[in-house]
């Protein structure tokens, strides 16, 4: 299924602070997309069918993480689910605890990246190595 561009809404879940702001503006002006920045110490309301969340590992702890999977794996809802790491560890398997996801970026990639790699999720296609890609069809 195609995301609707036009109707997309792309969570940034991460601690609020100036940079998180710049960047869901950054996001708003560069994708097809309205950005909303979101607290991570807050769970949301079901988000509305197709959102986007893009999830900062690097603002929570391995508790707020695995408070955040469950809260995500009771999601009615479709969704794909992006996720900023430290480092693009492709040998680690906490990536599959995730639910969705479609996207890995790490603190090292460019705001470019992140725009083209939030682009071709949008597409229906995934922003993951070909390594990880066939780990999850394993």
């Amino acid at each position: 299924m195609k995301y609707s561009q036009q109707n997309s809404t792309l969570f940034v879940v991460t601690k609020p602070s100036l940079q998180a702001k710049a960047l869901v503006k950054l996001l708003s002006s560069s994708l097809p997309v309205t950005a909303v920045l979101h607290n991570i110490t807050h769970p949301f309301v079901v988000p509305p069918d197709n959102a986007l969340i893009l999830y900062d590992r690097t603002a929570t702890n391995e508790k707020c993480d695995l408070r955040w999977q469950c809260y995500l794996k009771k999601i009615p809802t479709s969704f794909k689910l992006l996720l900023i790491d430290h480092v693009k560890d492709e040998q680690s398997d906490h990536i599959f605890d995730w639910p969705s996801v479609r996207g890995l970026f790490c603190m090292a990639d460019d705001h470019h990246s992140l725009i083209h790699g939030i682009n071709k999720v949008l597409q229906d296609e995934s922003c993951l190595s070909d390594n990880l890609n066939k780990r999850f069809q394993d």
